[in-house]
This record gives structure tokens, C-alpha cells and sequence, in this order.
């Protein structure tokens, strides 16, 4: 995963995370159980499979932009997995 945060003032961020950080067993049962506390029933099993056809779709396409924003006072942000 990649982030970049660029601005008009020339102060440019890129973050480089690993996907693993982020997709994993850990991270699901962390997720179930915020959910839970929100009122939302997701079971364990189908976060761990949601999050397997993430790393199967992210392999495939490796140039993937989640999400691109231009702001109106000229910052950019780009989120690629």
C-alpha cells in the first residue's frame, strides 16, 4: 500500500506500507469486533474471506488506485494497494 500526499507548498509525503500490516487474521478479528460494538454482525470467517479476495484482487493488479482526491486548496492524495 502506498500513500502519497502532495500540497502547494512543496511538502510532499509517500508512506509505504505492506499489505500484510492491514489484511490479515489480526486485523479481522479487530474489525468483527468494532463492528460488533456498532451493532453490525459480520462473522469472522466472512472478514477473513473478504480480505483474501482483496489479496488475490491486489495481486492481479498491481497498479490499483483506491482513492485519488484533489482538495480545493491545491493538496492531492493518492491511496494505491
Amino acid at each position: 500500500m502506498k500513500i502519497v500526499i502532495k500540497n502547494d507548498e512543496h511538502k510532499n509525503i509517500v508512506v509505504i506500507l505492506p499489505t500484510g500490516l492491514f489484511a490479515n487474521k489480526l486485523t479481522a478479528a479487530f474489525v468483527c469486533r468494532a463492528l460488533k460494538k456498532k451493532g453490525i454482525n459480520l462473522p469472522f470467517g466472512c472478514m477473513c474471506r473478504f480480505l483474501k479476495a482483496l489479496n488475490k484482487y491486489r495481486r492481479k493488479h498491481k497498479d490499483w488506485i483506491l482513492a485519488e482526491i484533489n482538495g480545493s486548496d491545491g493538496d492531492y492524495v493518492k491511496i494505491k494497494i
